[in-house]
Order: C-alpha cells, then structure tokens, then sequence
C-alpha cells in the first residue's frame, strides 16, 4: 500500500462487470469452453484452455 495508500481506505467491493462462476457451474462453463475449443476470456486466445 506504499504507491497507493488511499486503496487502504476503501471499504466498498468493487462490483464485477460480470458474473463470477465457481463450483459445479464455473467447472461446466470450463469444459464447456474447451469442448467447443473456445477461449474463456473472448478475444484473449492465449488464455483458451488447454486441451487435455
């Protein structure tokens, strides 16, 4: 917290701009992905889930 000291005083969570998925529901949303051999992440390709 040296370089930004005022992020020590916020108290509010940030609001994600999207839902977060874990669990059963972000394991299926995963293979999914990689069932259809598509990225997480749309336009990040070097984030795609390896095929196992």
């Amino acid at each position: 917290m040296t370089i930004f000291p005022e992020l020590a005083e916020i108290h509010d969570r940030p609001v994600p701009a999207r839902r977060i998925v874990n669990g059963r529901r972000g394991r299926k949303l995963a293979m999914r992905h990689m069932k259809n051999h598509r990225p997480l992440l749309a336009g990040r390709a070097e984030i795609a889930i390896p095929h196992l």
